[in-house]
């Protein structure tokens, strides 16, 4: 993200640039952090930048260079999750050698990574990929360019023009370099920051020597910002500082993996147009494994995903010829529908995320379950309705009364919605092992809130 920065650089400080443990070469030991990076770490993986210069201006250049060296990623995993649509852990050694991640790490281990530059919170390089010799075909080298915040690399940009859910082998390839070779990777602070160390003489040599090595691309631009800036009233004289690309996140930005919500939705629609085909029930099984995964790795995405999935399953056209024939939908795609509605479930659980997390997605649900098309839960039960289900999805508790409506296959998470890690009848079920008494839970007759119309517990496997 770009934001507005005001440079303060305060070069006093002349604090040790020591990286991480290191080995010594006559004893075999490993070295310990310094304190410098033991602080740097824990910061660049929970604070934005921004509150840290907002907090501790001037930050020393010293100190800048080891938030930023602390604040790429450092595990692998999230690499190869983000870069193939099935586990690169799992499956025959003859698919994943064509996985991007796998491709990745070839190019990586064959040098093909070169000029890799670290300018803040942005990291630039070139990969080589070598051409057919069967066909005569010279080498290709792609340009790439990450930016990360947190631990956590938010945009990606590559040269090969990739157009997929997930990141090509080049940026692969450029992101495990800078996770193994970190420390051979030159490191400059944000560029607003060299910036202000220059003269009106330098900035104007700067200025006029990339105008002339990219004149072609950006000299529209820079006319266009020189003549703006010389109106005294112009709009970007009223903002106080300028963006800067590398300077990492504001206070306020959102802090999560890069995600291609554009080519979610395209090949999520692209594999329902196929119908009942075999390879495109496995694409949408796979990218509904792929959530799962994102679940377990606690990473917001994967209610993001799903999110995607289930906007482009509701606008699948058949439903509504389904409807209007009156017939009903096919079994693979009833299967596809009830992974989704278990897997609503399992976001709405998560005993990790925020109240208002489960307000939203309740909301987005009733939403859901509004729609004329949305599938029933169990379209094959006569009567198949729900009884105080509250026509307001803002009124929460699963006893509040409204209107009668058929269930949907949403309505299991949407009362999901209400249930809570901590209740008692929860506790009760966890530390017991049989079933637990319905009469138990029922106060002078009346349906029991923890129990649904047939006394099943809510909490059971059988329910949920």
């Amino acid at each position: 993200a770009k934001r507005l920065r005001i440079s303060s650089l305060d070069n006093s400080c002349n604090l040790s640039l020591k990286s991480d443990s290191k080995q010594d070469g006559k004893k075999g030991k490993m070295s310990p952090l310094s304190l410098l990076d033991i602080g740097a770490r824990t910061v660049a993986m929970h604070i934005p930048f921004q509150q840290v210069e907002d907090r501790f201006a001037p930050v020393p250049e010293p100190v800048q260079l080891r938030i930023v060296y602390w604040s790429f990623p450092r595990n692998e995993k999230e690499i190869c999750m983000y870069s193939s649509l099935n586990n690169a852990g799992s499956g025959s050694n003859i698919d994943n050698h064509k996985l991007p991640f796998q491709k990745g790490v070839k190019l990586l281990e064959s040098g093909a990574v070169e000029n890799v530059l670290q300018v803040g919170f942005h990291l630039s390089g070139t990969v080589k990929e070598p051409g057919n010799s069967l066909y005569s075909e010279p080498d290709k080298v792609y340009c790439v360019s990450i930016s990360f915040d947190r631990c956590k690399i938010t945009s990606v940009t590559c040269g090969c023009g990739n157009k997929d859910i997930f990141w090509c082998q080049h940026v692969v390839a450029l992101s495990l370099y800078r996770i193994r070779k970190a420390d051979s990777v030159t490191l400059r602070v944000p560029i607003s920051e060299t910036l202000s160390q220059m003269d009106r003489q330098q900035l104007q040599k700067f200025a006029q020597y990339l105008i002339a090595a990219h004149h072609t691309d950006v000299l529209p631009t820079a006319q266009k910002l020189a003549d703006e800036i010389l109106q005294a009233k112009s709009e970007i004289n009223r903002v106080q500082g300028a963006p800067d690309p590398t300077a990492g996140a504001s206070i306020g930005d959102d802090n999560s993996w890069h995600l291609d919500e554009e080519q979610v939705q395209e090949q999520v629609r692209s594999y329902l147009s196929q119908g009942g085909y075999y390879s495109s029930g496995k694409q949408l099984n796979s990218m509904f494994a792929k959530v799962r995964e994102m679940l377990k790795a606690r990473d917001s995405n994967g209610a993001r995903m799903l999110t995607l999935i289930t906007e482009q399953f509701l606008a699948d056209p058949r439903l509504a010829l389904w409807r209007q024939q009156g017939t009903a939908m096919t079994d693979k795609c009833r299967q596809l529908w009830d992974t989704l509605g278990a897997l609503w479930v399992c976001v709405v659980l998560n005993p990790h995320r925020l109240s208002a997390d489960k307000v939203a997605w309740r909301t987005l649900l009733f939403k859901w379950s509004s729609i004329e098309v949305c599938p029933l839960e169990n379209p094959d039960t006569p009567g198949n309705n729900i009884q105080h289900v509250p026509d307001n999805p803002n009124i929460a508790g699963p006893s509040s009364q409204g209107g009668s409506r058929q269930r949907t296959i949403f309505h299991r998470a949407i009362e999901s919605c209400e249930l809570r890690w901590d209740d008692r009848h929860l506790q009760s079920v966890l530390n017991s092992d049989g079933p637990l008494c319905h009469q138990a839970y029922c106060l002078n007759g009346e349906q029991c809130q923890y129990h649904d119309s047939q006394g099943q517990p809510l909490w059971t496997g059988m329910y949920l």
